[in-house]
């Protein structure tokens, strides 16, 4: 009889510690899942944030807003989401005063570049042709309507080629 409860008594360790060793992998296989979906969701993240940056470069701040709410719903603790969404409502709502939009006139001797516009958001716009000689002033403060010419050569390289509709002072 000594001897079955010695062959119990090591059958019962040995199960326990199978048991033990199966509980280990399952909380290892867990950890492992949680640190892959991390991961993803940390890809993801910097997916959208590219994606958004790349949209409000070029000044398309409806969808760069989209794709910042896209980063931000994924890692909702992060400031520079929303930091950019500000700054894309701002952009959107600079179009003030009857369709114009607030500007600073620029002197830009780069490339061959004379004169830009700058933006509130801190885009450059460049002229297409010559800016009127009333406006030729640095640091001027600008109301501009303007249209963006896409397929436009682009001479400065250094902003985003516009056709000026009308320009007026801004006091």
């Amino acid at each position: 009889m000594n001897k079955l409860k010695h062959i119990v008594l090591i059958l019962a360790l040995c199960f326990s510690a199978a048991g033990f060793h199966s509980c280990k992998c399952k909380k290892e296989t867990t950890r492992n899942n949680e640190q892959n979906g991390q991961h993803q969701v940390e890809q993801q993240y910097k997916d959208a944030v590219t994606k958004a940056d790349k949209l409000f470069a070029a000044m398309d701040y409806e969808n760069a807003k989209k794709a910042y709410d896209e980063a931000l719903k994924l890692k909702p603790q992060e400031s520079y989401p929303k930091q950019q969404i500000t700054k894309c409502d701002e952009a959107m709502s600079g179009q003030t005063m009857d369709g114009y939009t607030p500007a600073t006139v620029i002197f830009y001797e780069l490339d061959g570049c004379k004169w830009m516009l700058l933006l509130e958001n801190g885009a450059k716009l460049q002229p297409q042709g010559m800016l009127a000689e009333a406006f030729q002033k640095d640091q001027m403060k600008v109301w501009v309507k303007y249209e963006m010419q896409k397929d436009a050569p682009n001479i400065c390289m250094a902003g985003e080629v516009v056709k000026i509709l009308d320009i007026k002072e801004r006091k």
